[in-house]
């Protein structure tokens, strides 16, 4: 089985482009006073991206799934050649399985509101999450940059600008929000939020990029074959353990 970079990429980004145009239209409708307003406002919270209970957040929630599976593979591969970072892609591809719940379960905020109600001097109300979520990237930074560096370059920039892109737009347009929570509901906040919750599509779709290409890279996919504009992306690295050194001599 053939799989394409360049075709999962441009179909991950023209889903969240319709979907993304389809909320910010619902979006504008709604608040358009009109004879059917209830129904538009129904409407527009299946199509919301920065509603939970809605198809961009499910879009986004796969996303982040499929990131999860990828990376589980690449945990598993290593961790049969014995190569290092087995443990850490594992606990990675665990998180990414729960930011993918979080996208319709809502746990980050219910964390937020949470904390808020000790630090809400600080003025983040439900954005309170932010306080404990930079520790944690500080943390994955620190875990998972040493191995990136060692992948072939394409793979390395590839998920360093995933994960700036996704940071920015989980943490840094957070922030903007959280001063701005008051206009909720209004076109204004919907635009600022498009723009966060692009960031973090970018983000999930360089990384499903990236990991793909990187389980290609190990051979954690014996049945899949990656390729990028119709050629093979690259000659599989195949690392053997000290053991299986000594069974081929």
């Amino acid at each position: 089985m053939r799989i394409s970079l360049k075709k999962v990429t441009l179909a991950l980004v023209w889903g969240w482009v319709i979907l993304l145009t389809l909320s910010l239209v619902t979006r504008y409708l709604a608040i358009t006073p009109n004879p059917i307003h209830h129904v538009r406002m129904v409407i527009a919270a299946r199509f919301d991206h920065d509603g939970e209970a809605s198809l961009p957040a499910w879009y986004q929630g796969m996303g982040l799934f499929m990131c999860g599976v990828f990376l589980a593979a690449v945990a598993a591969r290593t961790h049969q050649r014995r190569m290092p970072g087995a443990t850490r892609w594992a606990i990675l591809s665990c998180m990414f399985a729960l930011c993918s719940a979080d996208e319709v379960a809502m746990l980050h905020e219910t964390f937020g509101n949470s904390l808020s109600t000790h630090l809400g001097h600080l003025g983040f109300g439900v954005y309170s999450w932010i306080l404990g979520g930079i520790p944690v990237v500080v943390a994955l930074a620190i875990a998972f940059v040493p191995l990136i560096l060692k992948m072939p370059r394409a793979i390395m920039i590839t998920l360093i600008l995933a994960g700036i892109f996704y940071v920015i737009g989980a943490v840094g347009f957070e922030v903007i929000e959280a001063k701005i929570d008051a206009l909720y509901g209004t076109m204004t906040f919907s635009l600022v939020s498009a723009v966060e919750e692009t960031f973090e599509m970018i983000g999930i779709i360089l990384f499903i990029r990236g990991t793909l290409a990187y389980a290609h890279e190990i051979q954690a996919f014996e049945a899949i074959v990656v390729t990028e504009g119709g050629k093979l992306l690259s000659a599989p690295r195949v690392e053997l353990h000290p053991a299986e050194t000594r069974r081929s001599a």
